[in-house]
């Protein structure tokens, strides 16, 4: 069996895209399994992200979280 990679992909079941790590079949929110398909790039952009997947995407990175929005 080979081994998953990381990126984001979007599960028949779920109605967002989600980030899955390298060699882990469940989404970064915990939300979601990985039940196959094709999973895309690190750098998918998409409105229809998980937000919770790219919050901890970017925690995981150290990259600085986006300003909240008043």
């Amino acid at each position: 069996m080979s081994k998953l990679k990381q990126g984001w992909a979007w599960p028949p079941i779920s109605r967002k895209a989600h980030y899955f790590p390298e060699g882990e079949a469940t989404s970064l929110c915990n939300g979601v399994a990985f039940t196959g398909g094709t999973r895309e790039d690190d750098n998918h952009h998409s409105g229809d992200n998980c937000k919770q997947c790219m919050r901890r995407r970017e925690k995981l990175a150290g990259a600085p979280t986006a300003p909240k929005s008043s």
